[in-house]
């Protein structure tokens, strides 16, 4: 280390800054200046990093799971098992009730039509909807009023089905006749 004097009011003094600075390496001012380069270094560093995708530092297998993992929710599907049971059931429940139709659809229509006993009821096809049943039918002889009709069976209560609407067909279409609460 050097020692460096400056003369000041006809003094000589000695200049401390000076004097730091002339050790080599060593100086307060070089070392702050080169602690504050490296530091600067270092942020510009780290900011180019934190710039670049972040895949290029992925090893690839992990980029490729990344890339291609699809979000499933943690839903089980239905094994053919289950779910042939399931039409099973339904296909039986309503093979059921189309049964059951057909062994009481002259005692159903009589009951919505009791001035008409003795008319035979010739079922056309079957609508299953939830827990209700729409059967057609046609009367022979015709001599209900309309050429077909639509009962609306409910097997809410599959002991006791009952008919909770009748429609007529008329000019085309099928319309409200009648209604029951369920």
């Amino acid at each position: 280390m050097q020692t460096i004097t400056v003369k000041e009011d006809g003094q000589r003094e000695t200049d401390a800054v000076q004097a730091m600075t002339s050790m080599p390496g060593a100086s307060m001012g070089e070392m702050t200046q080169s602690t504050g380069k490296v530091i600067e270094e270092g942020i510009e560093q780290g900011a180019e990093e934190m710039r670049k995708p972040a895949a290029e530092d992925m090893p690839k297998d992990l980029q490729e799971m990344t890339q291609t993992r699809e979000v499933t929710p943690d839903i089980k599907p239905q094994t053919q098992e289950t779910a042939a049971t399931s039409v099973t059931n339904v296909a039986s429940e309503q093979a059921k009730r189309e049964a059951f139709l057909k062994d009481n659809i002259v005692r159903l229509a009589e009951a919505e039509f009791p001035d008409n006993k003795g008319i035979q009821w010739n079922i056309l096809s079957f609508e299953h909807k939830g827990h209700l049943t729409n059967v057609e039918v046609e009367p022979t002889p015709a001599t209900a009023g309309y050429p077909r009709f639509k009962f609306a069976v409910s097997f809410k209560n599959p002991e006791t089905p009952r008919v909770i609407g009748t429609y007529c067909f008329k000019d085309g279409q099928y319309s409200l006749l009648s209604t029951r609460k369920n």
